[in-house]
């Protein structure tokens, strides 16, 4: 479904970063998921027309830590988004983030000076989303 959408968007797929997405402070995974034992996250950079990435050539995989989980049951580190945000954008620029989640991609554009488009199917995370990136936007980048 997820690629389809990109397929949709006649987006060009840039490249995959791998995710180790397990760390001492959260367990790798839940629930019925659990007998899968996953332990790195795909993201992929897709890009519609000519792009290149900003700054220096970058590895594929990626160690950064988790936030804690919260409210939402697969949050993503806002510093991750900004570090995927930074090598593929200039500032404002426009962010898509289709499964937007609890909004930590929205929170990192904000904080980057893109623009940001997000979409939630549950309304409770949307909500969630809606409430941080507002806060983010409110309150403003204190840190550089």
């Amino acid at each position: 479904m997820k690629y389809q959408i990109l397929a949709a968007a006649v987006c060009l797929i840039i490249f995959a970063v791998v995710l180790r997405a397990c760390d001492d402070t959260v367990p790798c995974v839940k629930g019925a998921a659990a007998d899968c034992g996953a332990q790195v996250e795909i993201f992929i950079f897709a890009h519609k027309g000519r792009h290149k990435l900003r700054g220096k050539r970058i590895a594929n995989f990626w160690h950064i830590p988790r936030d804690p989980a919260g409210d939402h049951p697969t949050p993503k580190p806002v510093n991750l988004m900004e570090r995927m945000i930074t090598h593929s954008t200039d500032a404002g620029d426009a962010v898509l983030d289709p499964f937007m989640g609890s909004g930590s991609t929205g929170v990192a554009a904000i904080n980057l000076g893109r623009k940001f488009v997000g979409i939630e199917i549950e309304r409770r995370y949307f909500d969630m989303a809606c409430e941080r990136i507002d806060k983010a936007n409110s309150q403003g980048r204190l840190f550089a």
